[in-house]
């Protein structure tokens, strides 16, 4: 029918029609009751407009995706939908993840290119893997191993506040792994300036043992990017003081 042409049975093509009709009204009416009834989680309406607004924002979030690797001194394996894999120097590595991060829900909820305005994801989150790696490695086993370590570590994060969301860090050098809240980056950026400092001798190498035991002492500073500030700041206070 769409063709211009009427096909032969076209009497049965037209009573279909009007049966997807129905049926796409029965959820729509359902829909609206479970919004109406105060449902924390509606379910979300397939439809194609919902597909082509996932699809532009995926697609605008990955030309971002690009242009900050490279941006950051790295190379761009694959960008595609949500994912992404990069080649990046030790030194740009955790700022990548904050900057892709940041992509995926732009600015406001939206992605703008001059005039226009896409509307970002900004009802879901995105998750990282970060896997330092010495360059005799073998990279398929590395990438497989940071695939690995987004699956059963970033994404299976519950934080008070919210879930997954999260940056795993790892290395090929040892077993020592941590994870971090990525929605907001201020637990990030504390360590990023951790790691500066540590580098530039400012603090010692010890630093990082010294938080990664305070951090247990408490359940809340694991989950809760507060706590991992408070833990933080106490590391300090400790470092400083010994000195």
């Amino acid at each position: 029918m769409l063709a211009g042409c009427l096909p032969i049975d076209w009497y049965e093509e037209v009573k279909r029609v009007g049966q997807v009709s129905e049926k796409l009204l029965d959820v729509y009416k359902s829909y609206a009751q479970s919004v109406a009834g105060g449902c924390p989680r509606p379910p979300v309406l397939i439809t194609p407009t919902f597909r082509v607004a996932v699809s532009r924002a995926l697609f605008v979030t990955s030309l971002k995706d690009w242009v900050q690797v490279e941006g950051l001194m790295g190379e761009l394996i694959y960008a595609g939908g949500d994912d992404v894999i990069a080649l990046l120097p030790v030194e740009t590595a955790l700022e990548a993840a904050a900057k892709l991060r940041e992509n995926y829900w732009g600015g406001d909820g939206f992605h703008r290119a001059g005039n226009f305005a896409v509307p970002a994801l900004v009802a879901y989150g995105r998750s990282f893997a970060v896997r330092y790696a010495h360059i005799m490695d073998i990279m398929s086993h590395e990438i497989m191993e940071s695939l690995h370590d987004l699956k059963k570590l970033a994404k299976e994060r519950r934080w008070l506040a919210f879930e997954k969301d999260s940056v795993a860090i790892t290395s090929s050098r040892t077993d020592a792994k941590g994870v971090l809240p990525i929605r907001e980056r201020d637990a990030l950026d504390v360590l990023i300036k951790m790691w500066q400092a540590v580098n530039a001798g400012w603090l010692s190498g010890g630093a990082p043992y010294d938080f990664d035991r305070i951090a247990e002492g408490g359940e809340g500073a694991r989950r809760y990017p507060e706590g991992l500030r408070q833990a933080v700041c106490l590391c300090l206070s400790q470092e400083l003081g010994r000195r």
